[in-house]
Order: C-alpha cells, then sequence, then structure tokens
C-alpha cells in the first residue's frame, strides 16, 4: 500500500470560542473529502486524540485551558501533511471571539503602540505646561 503527500495545504484556520468551554476550529475547504484533527491538552501531551470528520470545522469541548492541534486533509491523492501545531490558550479568547494569525498580530501591534502614544501624550503635556509655566 502506497501513500502520497498531496502538496495543497489547509490554510486560513481560525478559533473561536463560543461557551466557556467551547472551541469552534474552521478553516478554508478546498476541494478535500475528509479531514483529520490531532489535538490533546498540554496537561496530558501523552494523551492525544485524533478525529476524521467530513466537514470544515470542529468543536472542541474543553476540559482544560490550553491545548495544542493540528490538522490535514484527505482528497483524491491522498493525505495532506499535518499542519504546524497550533496553540489554544483559553484565557486569551474571550467568548464570541474569533481569532485568527493576522488578527493576533494586529492586537500585539496595537499594544505595543497605545502605550507609546499615551507616554508621548504626557510629555507632550508636560513639556507644554514646562513652557506656558516660564512665561
Amino acid at each position: 500500500m502506497f501513500f502520497f503527500l498531496v502538496s495543497k495545504q489547509i490554510r486560513d484556520i481560525t478559533i473561536r470560542r463560543i461557551t466557556f468551554n467551547t472551541i469552534v476550529i474552521t478553516w478554508l475547504e478546498e476541494n478535500f473529502d475528509q479531514y483529520q484533527i490531532l489535538y490533546w491538552s498540554l496537561i496530558d501531551e501523552n494523551k492525544k486524540y485524533l478525529y476524521t470528520i467530513l466537514i470544515n470545522n470542529f468543536t472542541l469541548i474543553t476540559t482544560s485551558d490550553l491545548y495544542k492541534f493540528k490538522i490535514r486533509a484527505h482528497n483524491k491523492f491522498g493525505w495532506t501533511s499535518y499542519t504546524k501545531e497550533k496553540f489554544i490558550s483559553l484565557r486569551s479568547i474571550s467568548i464570541d471571539e474569533s481569532i485568527s494569525s493576522s488578527d493576533i498580530t494586529k492586537k500585539n501591534l496595537f499594544l505595543l503602540i497605545s502605550p507609546l502614544i499615551i507616554l508621548g501624550l504626557i510629555i507632550t503635556f508636560i513639556i507644554l505646561v514646562f513652557i506656558y509655566s516660564k512665561k
């Protein structure tokens, strides 16, 4: 029996927390007939779960806070390789908030720039107060 790896990859993975203990993972569907998701809790990395599904989304009922997962897909030519491991931290996702890798970058950039803007405004205010107090 021969196994061929398909060059196409799973893309545009989105993680969404819909309730306190429910995560929905979705990805772009591209002519695949089934998917496999391998996930595990970081509390017990030796206990991994593999699910084969026919649609491009997976619902995870959580029992801990930290998970990793990877996904692969199948079509008439065979299985793709697994995606890189993705990390899920429930503490970093609020309920009903969708995140993707580009969203994470934008949020981190905003969190980095916001304090710098505030610091710049404070320094400007101090300089103006100093200039006007001299007059």
